[in-house]
């Protein structure tokens, strides 16, 4: 088939370079007429799409994160995609996403050498960690030979600077120790909440409160990796919820916290630290806790797994009694009961 050549009046308008003949690469934000050009595409391809939205094409993420969307066309229609994001307040870390090809034009290398450029240029621009996640095992095929490996309990992949495994990152990155501070959760955790959510935890259920609820990879598989961020936004809808995150002096985050009111006067917390920082699991719920009082809140509970009895004990340690209101949490083919722990103070 005849490939739109640069310059054509058929490629797309935006700010970017060709990295080849055929290849462009643009920086968000994008022109809306190609974003909606984008999901129309990404749709026929992946269906509803619930990780993404358009909001993050048209620049809302730029105070926090580079995007760097690489595109080729054939005949003038979109025959391949990717996006690479990096983080600004941690430029070692980034993720691979959209990776989408026309069913036309499969298997001709077109995918693998978009994300090939993409890998490229966070290598460039000092990347020393960069995730995915896929469901697709021809997919995953692609990424394997482009370095990417599964990391345990999920279905995401890791590509770590000079091959080294994922497990030992892991295990590097999250050995400061520095203090901790608190802060609401902005755009800017959507790449650095994958190395605190993807180590496998002690404790069973991470947050409750998120959307579809997050686990440890120890008890079930985890299938999301830029989906995390939008599956914690969730609790902010209708501003009926919020979520907090806890920082390293160097800008790690190694612990977040939810909030969540339901019913009248009721709210749900939640909080979870990587096990190198559990001193800040007390400034967390704190912090969850004072939100939920200046939110009419009368009382908070907090949904804990009775196989968890390490989190147990440190919520209780932290004010909370177990209630006599049972819960079931839902761990792939496993169905695990719990009970409400009530905070005494509120």
């Amino acid at each position: 088939m005849a490939r739109i050549q640069p310059g054509s009046p058929s490629f797309p308008v935006g700010a970017g370079t060709y990295d080849s003949e055929f290849m462009l690469r643009l920086e968000v934000p994008l022109e809306e007429d190609l974003i909606d050009e984008l999901f129309s595409f990404w749709e026929q391809i992946f269906g509803p799409i619930a990780d993404i939205t358009k909001g993050l094409f048209l620049g809302e993420e730029l105070a926090h994160n580079h995007n760097d969307l690489f595109l080729e066309r054939i005949d003038g229609e979109i025959a391949s995609t990717c996006m690479v994001s990096q983080s600004k307040r941690l430029p070692g870390l980034g993720s691979l996403g959209e990776v989408a090809t026309d069913p036309k034009h499969r298997r001709s290398g077109i995918s693998t050498r978009l994300c090939k450029s993409a890998l490229d240029e966070f290598w460039g621009n000092g990347g020393k960690a960069i995730f995915l996640g896929t469901h697709n095992p021809e997919a995953a095929r692609v990424y394997y030979r482009l370095g990417w490996r599964r990391m345990a309990g999920s279905n995401v992949m890791a590509n770590i600077l000079n091959s080294d495994s994922a497990e030992a990152f892991l295990v590097d990155y999250f050995q400061t120790r520095t203090p901790t501070k608190v802060q609401s959760a902005t755009p800017a955790e959507r790449i650095p909440l994958v190395p605190l959510l993807l180590t496998p935890h002690a404790w069973q259920v991470l947050d409750a409160n998120a959307k579809n609820r997050i686990y440890s990879t120890r008890a079930h598989l985890q299938t999301s990796c830029n989906g995390l961020f939008p599956r914690l936004e969730a609790v902010r809808e209708k501003r009926r919820g919020d979520w907090f995150v806890a920082h390293t002096e160097d800008g790690r985050t190694v612990g977040l916290a939810t909030a969540r009111i339901c019913g009248e006067s009721d709210c749900r917390v939640d909080a979870v630290t990587h096990h190198h920082h559990r001193s800040a699991l007390q400034d967390l719920l704190d912090v969850a806790m004072t939100w939920a009082r200046t939110h009419g809140a009368m009382g908070c509970h907090a949904a804990i797994s009775c196989e968890d009895t390490d989190k147990q004990q440190h919520f209780k340690a932290l004010g909370f009694q177990p209630t006599e209101e049972a819960i079931v949490f839902e761990m792939g083919d496993r169905v695990v009961g719990g009970y409400l722990w009530s905070h005494g103070t509120t």
